[in-house]
């Protein structure tokens, strides 16, 4: 069991709306792997990985968008064509790191959010981490004006 929590549709509803404006829609999604095209990593204060955020490219780009309030426009053109720009990977970061404080409550240890990768530059713990995580949960994200991504969540 892991030693630290995974967020309920609600609570992720939640926190987008406060970033991203009403009518943020959460359901269930499919479990994404190590092969996401992006992962947040989440580590202890030991530095040891944690936590895992994976996402696919329509999810970083969406999320990346709206941060900023970009055009919805180039949002769906980064999602199909990559690669994300980079003020889309800085704000998919951004949230990522706002994330971090769903994993955690008054009972767990303090987790934090110390890089964003791509596949080929997850070492073989993170690997296996996404591949065969303690505990997961997975999120189709609908982001009004620009479109759904999927999400997962792993921990350790």
């Amino acid at each position: 069991m892991s030693r630290f929590v995974l967020p309920e549709g609600y609570q992720l509803r939640h926190h987008f709306e406060m970033l991203f404006g009403n009518g943020v829609a959460v359901h269930a999604g499919d479990k994404l792997g190590a092969d996401a095209p992006f992962c947040g990593i989440y580590r202890d204060d030991a530095k040891a990985p944690v936590g895992l955020c994976l996402c696919d490219m329509s999810f970083a780009a969406y999320a990346g968008a709206a941060l900023s309030m970009m055009m919805p426009g180039d949002a769906k053109l980064a999602a199909q064509k990559g690669p994300l720009p980079e003020v889309m990977r800085a704000n998919l970061y951004e949230v990522m790191n706002i994330l971090s404080s769903l994993l955690m409550n008054e009972h767990t240890p303090h987790l934090k959010l110390v890089e964003l990768c791509s596949p080929p530059a997850l070492d073989a713990s993170i690997k296996a981490i996404a591949k065969n995580p303690e505990a997961h949960m997975s999120f189709k994200v609908e982001l009004p004006r620009y479109g759904a991504g999927q999400i997962t969540f792993a921990l350790t």
